[in-house]
């Protein structure tokens, strides 16, 4: 909270680099001494045991797949680093050489944790031991100082994520503010003041021990119902048409993902979700077997970004005829702010000032 409210990104990608560096040594240090210790060894029997393919491995892959995707189009810090990225070029290297390693990561927790179920994977079906903790189980033979260095490694994980996002939330709050207020020492000691709310309340919630894959899958099928309707705003309506919605088009497109996942919330379970179908929001289904298994989640993530889409591309069909019926442009905003109108304004000052030449002039095409 300290360095992120002062410095802002500069400070973060300063940070990025050296946990980065830090989280990479130590993964190739934890690599060699954990599959080291004997009583970590497995025979080739158990580790086929627990890297075999299942259907319900195949339903937590795509539900987890499509989860992030949504919710990582979200990410404002992803968005910062676009923004600050020194050229397009400088842009794809890093976000080829960042997934690279983000996937090196990844493949590192899903060998180890492996390697914990297949030491007991009969404790860990009895749910004598929970599967999420199978990478701290097989830390348990290792003498305290690797202790000290996993919690060293796990905190750089957290803060590494931690202040990126903080950095986001900051940049998105700045933007918004500025067309309020042109003090930027106020707005400044504003991004301050939320940014320190915001992690109390994360603390406050923290403390009353919410399921935080539970949490995470809620934050997910929110981005889910507004995905499309969101980033289809990024096409160029020339080029695209109907694709690029208009502003009705896009907060049907929203409403319309909503309204899916309360419907599906309905038919998976009428009787739980039927008189408060939002519910659903949890995906709770004592059935599945983990909290991303299932079929009933799978589908919702496939379903609602679906029913988003179509719900925005015919709403922006309607309303594109319908206004163009009335002489009115189909592409002007519905709802307009006053700050928004001056940007529009200024937008247009600058135009009508590049008509000019050094001298005044103002230039004709001939």
């Amino acid at each position: 909270v300290f360095y992120t409210g002062v410095a802002g990104l500069p400070s973060s990608i300063v940070t990025d680099k050296f946990q980065g560096i830090m989280m990479a040594s130590l993964v190739l240090l934890l690599t060699i001494v954990v599959t080291s210790v004997p009583e970590n060894r497995v025979t080739r029997e158990q580790f086929d045991l627990a890297s075999n393919w299942t259907a319900d491995g195949f339903y937590a892959m795509v539900t987890l797949i499509l989860a992030i995707i949504s919710a990582e189009l979200f990410n404002q810090a992803t968005w910062q680093r676009v923004w600050a990225a020194k050229d397009t070029p400088s842009l794809r290297k890093g976000f080829a050489v960042g997934s690279f390693l983000v996937f090196l990561l990844m493949m590192f927790f899903g060998i180890m944790g492996m390697v914990g179920y297949a030491k007991e994977s009969q404790a860990y079906d009895n749910f004598e031991k929970f599967a999420y903790l199978a990478f701290f189980n097989i830390l348990e033979p290792m003498e305290q100082g690797w202790h000290v260095l996993v919690l060293i490694f796990v905190t750089s994980l957290a803060a590494s994520s931690v202040d990126s996002l903080q950095n986001g939330i900051t940049s998105l709050l700045s933007s918004d503010l500025l067309k309020i207020s042109s003090n930027p020492e106020l707005i400044k000691w504003m991004n301050r003041a939320i940014l320190v709310g915001v992690n109390i309340a994360a603390v406050v919630k923290s403390a009353e021990r919410y399921d935080v894959l539970g949490l995470f899958l809620v934050a997910d099928l929110v981005c889910a119902t507004s995905v499309f309707p969101v980033f289809l705003g990024l096409l160029n309506p020339d080029k695209w048409g109907y694709l690029a919605p208009t502003e009705l088009g896009a907060f049907m497109g929203c409403i319309g993902g909503i309204a899916a996942v309360l419907v599906i919330g309905v038919i998976v379970d009428s009787e739980a979700y039927g008189t408060n179908p939002f519910e659903y929001f949890w995906l709770k289904d004592a059935s599945a077997l983990c909290s991303l298994c299932g079929t009933n989640r799978m589908w919702t993530f496939i379903v609602t970004p679906i029913i988003s889409l179509v719900t925005t591309v015919v709403f922006t069909f309607i309303d594109m005829q319908v206004r163009t019926i009335k002489g009115v442009n189909p592409r002007a905003p519905i709802v307009e702010f006053s700050f928004d109108k001056k940007k529009d304004e200024a937008k247009g000052d600058e135009e009508k000032e590049s008509k000019f030449n050094e001298n005044g002039i103002e230039e004709v095409e001939a």
